[in-house]
């Protein structure tokens, strides 16, 4: 985790996502990070769509902030489950790129909002901080 801990909410070091449904032996799930088409640098700060696809389906999708240097992928298996098998490719079809393109510009505009709030507010509290202490 992140030290201190941010206060933005969208600046989590993680992203947590609990099934809905049972998993089952030969089901798949991923994770994928989706970047804007005018991305230069995919290891910037920088919002960013996170999604989940559960037997190849987009399933939930999150802007999130990005840290500089990327992502680091962690699996965190629950008590009962003894196995896991990890793969690294791009699965996406044409249709779930154009629908991921749909949910980052129709998500962009009020994670921005978010973004530049708690950009504000964290300058708020540096001042109020170095207020307090100097």
């Amino acid at each position: 985790p992140l030290k201190p801990t941010p206060t933005c909410t969208l600046m989590k070091d993680y992203y947590t996502w609990f099934a809905k449904m049972k998993m089952k032996v030969g089901n798949t799930i991923g994770w994928g990070v989706f970047y804007d088409d005018n991305c230069e640098d995919d290891k910037a700060e920088q919002l960013c769509l996170v999604y989940v696809m559960f037997n190849k389906l987009i399933v939930d999708v999150l802007f999130v902030l990005q840290p500089e240097g990327g992502f680091v992928p962690i699996v965190l298996l629950q008590p009962y489950a003894t196995k896991v098998s990890i793969e690294r490719k791009n699965i996406l079809t044409n249709d779930e790129i154009t629908k991921l393109q749909g949910f980052y510009k129709q998500m962009l505009s009020p994670a921005i909002d978010i973004y530049q709030k708690d950009k504000v507010d964290r300058g708020k509290n540096k001042n109020m901080a170095l207020f307090f202490f100097f």
